[in-house]
């Protein structure tokens, strides 16, 4: 089965969340980006609890693009400390020579 990456973020502005998809998509730095939520979130920040609505932003791509959709989500986001996680995922060879094949640099 083939491997590719999902990577995560999170967002309080379904503008930015639609704004990275539209960028990773343009780029072909992801071959799909979908956008979950709004979703309730709770967290600590600078010694306070907070409670935020947020989207979240997951980009599906090859391992060879992951760190050109790290550098969009922290160029596109504007939290000062955007959490940016990503995971490798088994799939279909098929879905994976999809994703290669969409992401593969022009």
């Amino acid at each position: 089965m083939a491997k590719i990456i999902e990577v995560h973020t999170r967002t309080n502005d379904e503008q930015v969340a639609s704004d990275l998809c539209t960028v990773l998509a343009d780029r072909r730095q992801a071959a799909c980006v979908h956008v979950r939520g709004p979703e309730r979130s709770r967290f600590a920040w600078k010694g306070e609890a907070i409670t935020d609505t947020e989207w979240h932003v997951v980009a599906v791509t090859s391992k060879e693009r992951l760190d050109d959709v790290v550098a969009t989500f922290q160029e596109v986001h504007t939290y000062e400390l955007p959490a940016i996680t990503w995971q490798k995922v088994r799939t279909t060879e098929e879905f994976g020579a999809w994703v290669t094949a969409e992401t593969a640099p022009a």
